[in-house]
């Protein structure tokens, strides 16, 4: 059985707390944000390129979920 790392929504609420951030790690459990989000905010992980076939308004809405939690 491997641990779990990377972009598992679990391991990164963890690590949220582990590093002292359980404001962060409640906002994830309740929804407010995405775990891949906080943990591109806080450079755990790297975004993607974009392709250019999303929305533009996905963007902007992470950008004030992650304004609104501080960052």
């Amino acid at each position: 059985m491997s641990s779990q790392r990377g972009t598992s929504r679990r391991y990164l609420i963890r690590r949220l707390r582990r590093e002292g951030r359980p404001d962060l790690a409640e906002a994830v459990e309740r929804g407010l944000i995405s775990s891949y989000a906080v943990a591109c905010a806080l450079g755990w992980q790297a975004r993607q390129n974009v392709r250019g076939t999303g929305s533009t308004n996905q963007a902007k809405r992470r950008a004030f979920r992650l304004q609104a939690l501080g960052f």
